[in-house]
């Protein structure tokens, strides 16, 4: 008989949700709409635009431009015409004072400015020339970016400029040795060693990335499990949070208490029914990227990416549980829906979807090591991203199977405690 009841209740939720028109939208339009906005914000087609970095230039150099080959306004040049993948990367405005320079950076109208003092174009081809570099930032972020720009601009100037001072003095050398016997030899270890001072070290980069980094298609696929995710958590807390306030209100939870059914008869029902419609959630979801040119990387004779999928399952089974637990600090099915709606959305960042945990503040970082669904998503990004074997899974397997267990033990005390009120209360 029980599993008969549980079947039971689970078609009653199901006709109960065809009815309800938000519940509609929040389980199929809404992973249809957010899946668009991760497709166009998170992940743009095409090639993405390079960032172009607005910087204002005080030039203060009044070097007799007569007998030099190099000025700052050819320092000026070369900086407004480097372009990155055929753009402009830096805009350059021109500016009489620095005074007027420090306010448009204050006010977030340029990004970087340069001061460049008197006697710059000399002392760069006869010494070391100094320059004043203000970064400013327009967002949290853009600081950032405009540092690593303007520095490796910097960083590639200063190379080709050491490099012409080496030729230069090269030309002398040879010509002052010359007539030394056998002066090849000396000639060629003095080129070597000036060239190691302007060049240090020479550094070649490669990118190695997973594959689920390689292309567009990749990074939607692994976005919209991101958002599988993240729709279990703001879908899961609200719903284990208010299931009972609901039936409660609806009157249905005096029948349900009058009938045969056990507890865990209705335990069990209420997370088959969650899980129902957060798999139906799911399942549009990824239909909608895949729609959208997602691609998911999925071995079907890979055990560990089956895994990967129960793994999805148990945490859509831990975000019904811990909006159980929820439930116990409302007392209403709204305030139930409400809070955990906040507690998934902000939880949603602990769990790492969207947000690095090594860009978040050290305590913040304690606190994602410790939250169950935070093993999940970590332990499924092993699997699908870096392809990691059993055996450097399998401690975070049965961490998250312990860790399942007792919420449902909890949720089941919970449960017990609730149906006791409402027995007590009726």
């Amino acid at each position: 008989m029980g599993l008969r009841v549980v079947f039971a209740y689970v078609l009653k939720d199901v006709k109960m949700f065809i009815g309800d028109r938000a519940a509609v939208f929040w389980v199929v339009v809404w992973p249809i709409i957010w899946i668009i906005l991760v497709a166009y914000v998170f992940v743009p087609p095409g090639s993405v635009t390079p960032v172009s970095i607005d910087v204002g230039i005080v030039n203060l150099d009044s070097s007799p431009s007569k007998g030099l080959n190099f000025t700052s306004f050819d320092f000026i040049k070369i900086l407004n015409t480097t372009t990155y993948e055929s753009s402009r990367l830096f805009k350059v405005k021109l500016y009489n004072n620095s005074e007027a320079l420090v306010e448009d950076l204050k006010s977030g109208r340029i990004d970087v400015g340069i001061i460049i003092p008197e006697n710059f174009s000399s002392e760069l081809l006869l010494s070391t020339a100094k320059l004043r570099v203000l970064i400013g930032g327009r967002d949290p972020y853009s600081s950032s970016v405009s540092y690593v720009a303007i520095s490796s601009f910097f960083n590639e100037f200063s190379r080709r400029v050491a490099l012409s001072k080496v030729d230069t003095s090269i030309g002398y050398i040879e010509k002052s040795l010359s007539s030394i016997t056998d002066s090849a030899r000396l000639v060629e270890l003095t080129v070597r060693f000036m060239y190691g001072i302007a060049i240090p070290l020479n550094v070649s980069f490669e990118e190695v990335k997973p594959e689920v980094y390689s292309s567009r298609p990749n990074i939607l696929g692994w976005y919209t499990l991101g958002a599988v995710g993240m729709m279990f958590l703001y879908t899961g807390f609200p719903y284990g949070a208010a299931v009972l306030y609901e039936e409660k209100e609806r009157g249905t939870l005096k029948r349900i208490l009058a009938s045969p059914m056990k507890p865990w008869e209705l335990i069990v029902g209420v997370i088959l029914s969650g899980i129902a419609s957060m798999v139906l959630s799911a399942l549009v979801a990824l239909l909608a990227g895949l729609s959208l040119g997602a691609h998911i990387i999925f071995n079907p004779t890979n055990l560990l990416h089956w895994a990967a999928i129960i793994l999805l399952l148990i945490g859509a089974l831990m975000s019904i549980g811990i909006g159980v637990a929820l439930s116990m600090l409302a007392k209403t099915s709204r305030g139930a829906s409400g809070l955990g709606i906040v507690l998934g959305l902000l939880l949603s960042f602990l769990a790492g979807i969207w947000y690095p945990k090594m860009m978040m503040p050290k305590w913040l970082q304690i606190l994602a090591d410790i939250f169950p669904p935070t093993w999940v998503f970590d332990t499924v990004r092993n699997i699908v991203v870096f392809n990691l074997g059993t055996e450097e899974v399998y401690v975070s397997f049965a961490k998250i199977l312990i860790a399942l267990a007792i919420i449902l033990l909890l949720d089941i005390i919970i449960y017990r405690y609730r149906l006791r009120r409402y027995i007590e209360e009726a």
